[in-house]
């Protein structure tokens, strides 16, 4: 995985947060991060979380993930 879609501030504070977790790489915090906020956020069954899953699977597109 490739981390040029991440802006160089962000990148950093990833980078810097790393060192206070477990995970060995950058690629292994994003992924949990993005697993647990769509297993949090498609869990609920309202009409509110419709919109916040298509964002997020463009998002996720636009990454190049999907």
């Amino acid at each position: 995985m490739d981390n040029n879609f991440l802006n160089d501030a962000l990148l950093i504070r990833l980078k810097e947060h790393l060192t206070q977790t477990s995970f060995k790489t950058v690629n292994e915090l994003i992924e949990f991060v993005l697993e647990d906020y769509l297993e949090k956020n498609t869990s609920k069954k309202n009409s509110q979380d419709v919109p916040i899953s298509d964002e997020v699977n463009q998002r996720l597109k636009d990454l190049g993930y999907l």
